[in-house]
């Protein structure tokens, strides 16, 4: 049985277990919400032709090339079957569902370990790929934060295989290297971006996939009419144009990544992993321990479980705003003072 564990599933009030954009204010989101819920009444349009067409402009993209799915997650039940893939390889410790898709397709599932500290050898892993195989790389990859070069995902494209790189963490990243653009020119590069990590709207489950007219159109015969509702669709085009918005978050998110280093550098017994999302992966000999305290104080993070290859002094947090981010800081160096380890 795959174990399938993610954050958000707290009771706690501050939650860093889920990496969604923190610097979205709440009200922006309800006025959005009560702008369009009359949209709610009717049928929403079957595949979201006018969010598609916000999607061309936005990233001058071929609207024949973009799909829509509820979430990022059905698009990627779906690929398997539409792709006719018998094997399905990711780099682990990487976004759990991945395995579940292989399990629910009944495809063969190969992790693929790093050879170092979460550095993996495309080289190596790409002599066992082949054109009934896909690859999921999740850029940046979840939990570890890391950032994988365009250049090294377009050497995999060589094998035949299908690459399918997971975005939904790339407007978090002051380094530029989403695949978009180069979609149209490879017939087995498939790349798929969550809307709702960035704009904090995943109870609406909005993403899209971008890839070949040829998939596109197989995976517009396999998805299910109205995959997306119409709140979703309405409030995810008045995000899209917004571009200020992303702009400020990676500016917000890189001045709380800088204090929360600095402060975790002066308490000490934590080892940050380097990241280019909005989380940290990070490492103590005393995890556990400090997961129920921190619970006990109102703060959720999110454990290990359900990442392969991770261990249980692992844990990773989200980026959060400055007064939470205070808390979290206050609360871990209060659990490393000398009284708390006499609790």
């Amino acid at each position: 049985m795959i174990e399938r564990y993610h954050g958000g599933l707290s009771v706690n009030t501050n939650d860093f277990s889920v990496n969604l954009n923190a610097f979205i204010d709440k009200e922006t989101i309800r006025e959005m919400v009560c702008k369009y819920h009359s949209s709610i009444i009717n049928y929403p349009e079957q595949r979201g032709k006018s969010l598609i067409q916000v999607i061309s402009n936005k990233y001058d993209l071929p609207e024949e090339n973009i799909i829509l799915g509820n979430g990022s997650i059905e698009i990627f039940y779906f690929l398997p079957r539409v792709l006719k893939v018998d094997k399905i390889f990711t780099l682990e410790p990487t976004f759990s569902e991945y395995r579940y898709v292989a399990k629910i397709n009944k495809c063969d599932y190969v992790p693929i370990k790093p050879e170092s500290k979460f550095e993996w050898d495309l080289k190596k892993a790409s002599k066992r790929l082949n054109k009934k195989s896909l690859l999921f790389i999740c850029n940046p990859n979840n939990p570890t934060g890391s950032l994988f070069k365009k250049e090294r995902i377009l050497k995999l494209l060589e094998t035949g295989a299908f690459i399918v790189v997971d975005e939904a963490f790339m407007d978090f990243s002051w380094e530029n290297e989403s695949l978009l653009k180069e979609v149209v020119k490879f017939k087995n590069l498939i790349i798929v971006k969550s809307l709702t990590k960035i704009y904090s709207i995943a109870g609406l489950r909005i993403g899209f996939c971008v890839a070949s007219k040829k998939i596109i159109k197989e995976l517009d015969r396999n998805l299910p009419p109205w995959n997306v509702n119409a709140l979703a669709l309405a409030i995810s085009k008045d995000f899209l144009i917004n571009d200020e918005i992303i702009n400020s978050t990676k500016i917000m998110v890189k001045n709380e990544k800088e204090y929360i280093l600095k402060s975790f550098n002066k308490i000490g017994y934590i080892n940050l992993f380097n990241s280019h999302a909005n989380f940290f992966l990070a490492s103590s000999d005393r995890t556990p321990d400090l997961i129920k305290f921190l619970s006990s104080n109102n703060i959720t993070v999110r454990e290990h479980r359900g990442f392969y290859g991770l261990d249980m002094n692992y844990f990773r947090f989200a980026i959060k705003k400055h007064e939470d981010n205070q808390k979290l800081v206050s609360l871990i160096k209060e659990f490393y003072s000398l009284e708390s380890f006499n609790i």
